[in-house]
């Protein structure tokens, strides 16, 4: 009938993985797109004038900033989850930060959160996530990403896979995250989209998150 909404993940074709085959344009995925318009919105609002330009595809949006110290453009985007009697598009965000020239990783690195609590997160930790720098650095990146501001944002945005990973070739951040908040659920019965509305408070600490790790990683610097 055209309804059921293509999945944004790798699919095998043969004995061959195709990356990210191109959305279907269904009904579904065009109404979760509006959704996500609405959050790219809401970010847009949240940066102000900072705001330069917005580029928009199928379940991703790029917000292109200045102004922020290290933020230059945000990536928004929905990835889809098959569940029973319903279709999740789980929000995403994403951006790449350029590491400082006075502070040269050599190194690969990448950080994870674990999350702590069962019926919802109460609390977070950084964890090394298969990182090759020396102990010493190690320690330092740990003790800087476990600041109490980056955990509240975590914890109060709902956050999870969130991850830190540093590409010596590319000598970059990419820092990555997903929230329950923003994310859009169609519904069979009864047929109904439902969008877990962002609020601009919560569009700020998430602009604040990014901030916050960026000067931790990149600038290694203590935040108090």
């Amino acid at each position: 009938m055209g309804l059921l909404p293509g999945k944004r993940d790798d699919e095998r074709i043969g004995n061959q993985w195709v990356k990210e085959k191109q959305i279907p344009r269904h009904i579904l995925n065009r109404r979760a797109d509006r959704k996500l318009d609405y959050v790219a919105d809401l970010y847009g609002m949240a940066m102000g004038e900072r705001l330069k330009r917005r580029t928009s595809e199928l379940h991703n949006k790029t917000l292109y900033c200045e102004g922020f110290h290290y933020l230059k453009h945000l990536n928004i985007g929905y990835t889809y989850e098959n569940r029973f009697w319903s279709f999740a598009y789980n929000l995403y965000h994403k951006t790449v930060i350029d590491s400082m020239p006075g502070l040269p990783e050599t190194n690969y690195c990448r950080f994870i959160v674990k999350n702590i609590g069962k019926l919802g997160i109460t609390d977070a930790v950084w964890l090394d996530g298969g990182s090759q720098c020396s102990e010493e650095e190690l320690d330092e990146y740990l003790k800087l990403l476990n600041n109490k501001l980056i955990i509240d944002r975590i914890v109060s945005l709902d956050m999870t896979h969130v991850e830190v990973v540093y590409q010596p070739a590319k000598k970059s951040w990419a820092i990555s995250n997903r929230t329950l908040v923003g994310s859009t659920t169609w519904i069979l019965i009864p047929p109904v989209m439902h969008l877990i509305k962002l609020k601009p408070e919560e569009c700020v600490k998430m602009l604040e998150f990014f901030e916050l790790v960026a000067d931790a990683v990149v600038n290694r610097k203590v935040i108090s």
